[in-house]
């Protein structure tokens, strides 16, 4: 089993991380909007508030402060159970969030109490919260709001001036800040999703060099700067005899021989190394160990190449009989062509009438030597 211990790859799937990162945006929405209802409703209740809170209609103003409480509250159950849809959510609470603040504008004196502000902070998170052309839609919405309330307050003189200026300010303002918070949240959906598909990439090369490492048949052993060992595979502990896992212990305590062998190689400059044959103590075969030096972002680590010595010597005697096969194959070759021309021309020999006896009997030596050859 590969062992890991600041390497640690990432989990096997990416658990609904899109959810996590839709629904975490509207609760924090909702504790504002529940922050803001409770700031008004208890302040002007105790009567601790700015004088413009409710200095046309206070009870009004109370009462849609308190339904006001009363929807945020109801609004974290809904988030919690995520029932209705994302979208719906958003969309209705946003249009009754415009309602609520334009109702409480007018309990405070119409646009001139500058509670009009807090429709842009609304139109902004309702953009950010949602795609498309919906931010406009928010928008728009709030501004007509504005301009219906200005021409109504104008045609039944609820206040004592009212100003068409002013409400076609704040209608610029939720057209931009809806088109820039539109802006800003496409940018940022889409470093999402880039990081997220990098992620995964990074994900799959991590899985991926893990798998490798596990079944490469070489031992793999990573010690870091100050000799403990960060990585090891099967194939390693295998060979080093090793029957719990040694991640995180210092290598001189797990395998002494091993830890002289760095040290020696160390003191020597470091660099590529010649394979060094040594014999742990805890396994049952000669080892060859190749020392390479890994810098990871300044974080610098050895990597220890560990192969058995009785499997390389049964390759290279492999490699000489492989060597010794060739050479007899080749001599073989050599003498088997002249050896043909002597047969053939024996047998042409033979086939001449004028042979006497003794001839006819040489060439029948040189036939049959030549067969048995």
């Amino acid at each position: 089993m590969l062992a890991f211990t600041d390497w640690q790859a990432p989990p096997a799937q990416v658990n609904a991380l899109p959810a996590t990162l839709d629904w975490r945006p509207l609760y924090l929405f909702n504790l504002y909007r529940l922050t803001v209802a409770l700031t008004f409703t208890i302040t002007v209740i105790v009567g601790v508030a700015p004088s413009f809170l409710g200095e046309s209609n206070t009870q009004l103003f109370i009462f849609t402060g308190l339904c006001y409480c009363i929807f945020a509250i109801f609004c974290f159950f809904t988030i919690l159970r995520r029932w209705p849809s994302f979208n719906i959510q958003v969309l209705s609470q946003v249009l009754i969030d415009i309602f609520i603040i334009t109702l409480l504008m007018h309990a405070s004196g119409g646009v001139g109490s500058g509670l009009g502000l807090l429709l842009a902070v609304i139109v902004a998170g309702g953009s950010l919260l949602t795609e498309g052309r919906t931010a406009i839609f928010f928008a728009a919405i709030a501004s007509l709001a504005v301009l219906i309330h200005v021409a109504l307050a104008d045609m039944y003189g609820w206040f004592y001036a009212t100003s068409y200026t002013h409400a076609s300010m704040l209608g610029t303002a939720f057209f931009a800040t809806a088109i820039l918070a539109y802006v800003l949240a496409k940018r940022a959906r889409a470093s999402e999703a880039l990081a997220k598909q990098r992620g995964v990439h990074l994900q799959y090369l991590s899985q991926l060099n893990a798998q490798i490492v596990q079944h490469i048949q070489s031992g793999i052993l990573v010690v870091n700067v100050v000799g403990r060992v960060r990585l090891i595979n099967e194939a390693a502990r295998r060979l080093l005899g090793f029957s719990d896992q040694p991640h995180g212990h210092a290598l001189a305590s797990v395998t002494p021989e091993l830890a002289k062998l760095l040290t020696q190689w160390r003191n020597n400059g470091g660099g590529n190394s010649v394979p060094q044959l040594f014999s742990p103590a805890t396994g049952e075969v000669d080892v060859l160990a190749t020392f390479t030096e890994l810098d990871r972002a300044g974080a610098v680590s050895v990597l220890i190449v560990l192969e058995d010595a009785t499997l390389m010597n049964q390759r290279a005697q492999q490699l000489k009989l492989a060597s010794l096969g060739r050479l007899t194959a080749s001599i073989a070759h050599e003498i088997r062509n002249p050896l043909s021309a002597i047969s053939h021309a024996g047998q042409l020999l033979a086939e001449s009438p004028d042979l006497s006896r003794a001839d006819i009997r040489l060439t029948k030596i040189i036939g049959t030597h030549s067969q048995r050859v």
